[in-house]
């Protein structure tokens, strides 16, 4: 008797542990996407709609100041720029190498500003990653070590 209680007893706290690790997780999820729903609410849906830097959507405090220091003065000054552009200026400016996701903000926001619907910052992750390597492969096939 003593093993099969045990053993009972052993597989409800398994279940209570994994029905708890579940709804910990999707508690987790649920804070996420709300909080991303809200963020981008509160933000602007158009570009007629913005009239400061944190309007924009994926914009906020420092990369405010980011955009002060690279001499953008209100929004409409990122529309027709290049995000890789200012990227290299905050990176001279701070002197230091920006972190890569900084890039996929500007592009975000230079994007929004362009007219282009919003989208979160990471979804230009991919785009800036694919880029990254066209750019490569096109200075490796340049390279006259080939």
């Amino acid at each position: 008797m003593l093993f099969k209680d045990t053993g009972i007893n052993y597989l409800q706290n398994l279940n209570q542990r994994k029905v708890f690790s579940l709804i910990h997780r999707n508690v987790l999820l649920f804070k996420i996407v709300t909080n991303t729903i809200l963020y981008f609410f509160m933000k602007a849906r158009t570009v007629k709609e913005v009239k400061k830097f944190q309007d924009i959507p994926n914009i906020g405090p420092a990369m405010e100041r980011d955009f002060v220091l690279i001499d953008l003065k209100n929004p409409k000054d990122l529309q027709g720029k290049d995000p890789l552009a200012l990227y290299k200026k905050i990176c001279h400016i701070r002197g230091v190498r920006q972190d890569p996701c900084v890039l996929d903000v500007y592009m975000a926001a230079v994007d929004f500003m362009n007219g282009k619907p919003a989208h979160p910052w990471w979804h230009y992750t991919k785009i800036r990653k694919n880029t990254e390597k066209e750019v490569s492969q096109s200075l490796k096939a340049k390279s006259p070590n080939r």
